[in-house]
């Protein structure tokens, strides 16, 4: 399992010690994600409300109900990684289509 984070003015870093001790590292074909409290009013408004509309968004197309879609907290297994270069975007964009592959293929 490839465990990520990602460090930006939001800061999934000061979970990943707890984060990498609760994620399995057994192969489990599951994608694990972390997920961030928006409440702290030091979170930029772009922030707060991109992540409200994209995990709306993604709940109404994938029936899946997730708090962050955009954390850099995640437990990838290898099983998916082959399937995930083959995509072509980046960045936040990557983020989501991570999230709708492994939806998909699981």
């Amino acid at each position: 399992m490839l465990k990520t984070f990602a460090t930006d003015e939001i800061g999934d870093t000061p979970n990943a010690p707890c984060f990498v001790t609760a994620t399995p590292n057994a192969e489990n074909n599951v994608l694990i994600t972390g997920g961030r409290v928006f409440d702290n009013k030091n979170i930029p408004l772009r922030s707060r409300f991109g992540n409200k509309f994209t995990k709306i968004i993604f709940r109404l197309f994938s029936g899946v109900k997730i708090n962050d879609t955009q954390t850099g907290l995640r437990g990838i297994p290898a099983s998916l990684l082959p399937d995930l270069i083959k995509l072509k975007t980046t960045g936040y964009d990557f983020e989501l289509d991570m999230l709708i592959f492994a939806k998909e293929k699981h």
